[in-house]
């Protein structure tokens, strides 16, 4: 294995990209990977496409999670693109959460992920509610009375068990809870190779 230089940076503001893709150039930085809005992304081919950083030394990466094409205004580019792709039934749960709830906000498949955890923890929240005698009779503080240093200790109220044990079906995909930095939604993710020519996409 060959050590390789990482570099993490946020994506600046779009009159600063040009020169933020000189100084990653000057490192050797030589594969770039965008994470980001489509609008995000745009701006950074953009400014590559103006510094000439799309030849056979170079490799682009754009990984969002917005629906939609990519675009730019790239004279000639190759570009890996990656984003979510939902089966039909996850298109008609996006639908339906839009039209019943008002639910605008996008990424879409970021607004679902919330909309599930918001309602599997309020009906895992009931199931507590019903099956343990201790929440019931439980006794809450005031916010005068709550001390950082101190905090109420609550025992016997396993959250996570509940929230697994809900059956109300998810918006796109399952949740899953493995440990603590390791929960997240399963959905597919579709790759492709997208060819500009002209600012115009010739094939994917």
């Amino acid at each position: 294995n060959l050590p390789t230089r990482h570099i993490l940076v946020r994506v600046e503001e779009p009159k600063a990209i040009k020169e933020q893709l000189i100084r990653l150039r000057n490192l050797d930085i030589v594969n770039f990977f965008i994470l980001g809005n489509l609008t995000t992304i745009k701006s950074v081919l953009d400014m590559a496409n103006v510094n000439r950083y799309f030849n056979k030394k170079f490799a682009w990466h754009a990984i969002t999670q917005e629906k939609g094409q990519l675009k730019c205004s790239c004279s000639s580019a190759t570009i890996l693109f990656v984003k979510p792709e939902l089966d039909q039934s996850g298109f008609e749960q996006i639908n339906t959460l839009r039209t019943a709830y008002s639910l605008t906000a996008q990424p879409e498949i970021v607004a679902a992920f919330y909309f599930d955890v918001i309602v599997r923890s309020i009906l895992a929240i009931k199931s507590m509610t019903a099956s343990n005698e201790d929440f019931k009779n439980m006794s809450y503080i005031s916010c005068e009375e709550y001390n950082e240093e101190f905090p109420p200790r609550r025992i016997n109220f396993d959250f996570r068990k509940h929230f697994m044990e809900i059956q109300e079906p998810t918006s796109v995909g399952p949740l899953n809870l493995e440990s603590n930095g390791n929960s997240f939604m399963e959905f597919t993710m579709k790759l492709e190779k997208v060819l500009i020519l002209n600012s115009q996409v010739t094939s994917s």
